[in-house]
């Protein structure tokens, strides 16, 4: 009977003594490695938060960045972030079908405009007879196909293609990385060829009108950040626009 008590009293014993060293490992994880997790749960937040602040509201930090002439920072960042920033009159059935990889681009409500947010280009697929303003052309002009999209850090492209009388024209007009015009040119025959400075001169103001259809609304309805990060985007993208 001795033997088995002593037995059962030194179970107990060892049973108390391992409670003792797991309550003490316990508080030494607390004490060590608790303040490491949170800190690294917390920079990731930061970090997380940033980078989304940064994208969210990049047409408002580009349009208050300092930069040279003829480079375009809201431009190159409506097409770099479109998945990101806020656009306008979405609609959320063809945005819900996009989740689903069902259709490829999402439309606006009146399904004019179409944003492909993989390839990061906006497409208009209506065809605008006499331009509906956007330049003084005849009734037997049309222009379609207008689509800006990114050349992945080359640069940017719009193109589209104008039709008198019967007789179809498409145009490429280049920009660099920083949004600087490069050239102008139109496809016939599968070539590219360069326009002579009078037809460039031309289509200066239908370029510009263009755009503004493309992604005007977006610029006019973007959002202010609550958390300013102004002087880190500056920072960032400084180099960009002002080489």
């Amino acid at each position: 009977m001795n033997t088995v008590k002593k037995v059962a009293k030194s179970v107990v014993n060892w049973f108390k003594k391992s409670m003792v060293r797991k309550r003490k490992g316990k508080g030494r994880f607390r004490k060590v490695f608790l303040p490491i997790v949170i800190f690294i749960v917390s920079v990731l937040i930061i970090i997380g938060y940033g980078h989304h602040n940064l994208r969210a509201y990049s047409i408002y930090y580009a349009q208050n960045i300092p930069h040279k002439s003829g480079t375009a920072p809201v431009m190159c960042t409506v097409i770099d972030n479109l998945n990101s920033i806020y656009i306008p009159n979405l609609n959320e059935k063809s945005r819900y079908d996009n989740w689903r990889d069902v259709v490829n681009t999402v439309s606006d409500r009146t399904g004019v405009i179409e944003y492909d947010f993989v390839n990061n280009s906006i497409l208009i697929g209506k065809t605008f007879e006499d331009l509906e303003g956007i330049s003084p052309l005849n009734q037997d002009k049309f222009i379609s196909g207008i689509n800006m999209y990114t050349r992945k850090k080359i640069g940017y492209v719009l193109n589209f293609n104008i039709t008198k009388n019967k007789l179809i024209k498409e145009y490429k007009v280049y920009y660099s990385n920083q949004g600087r015009f490069e050239k102008i040119s139109i496809i016939e025959n599968n070539a590219e060829k360069g326009v002579n400075a009078v037809e460039y001169k031309n289509n200066l103001a239908t370029i510009s009108k263009l755009q503004q259809k493309l992604y005007g609304s977006i610029i006019q309805k973007r959002k202010i950040p609550l958390i300013n990060l102004q002087m880190l985007y500056n920072w960032l993208n400084y180099k960009r626009f002002n080489l």
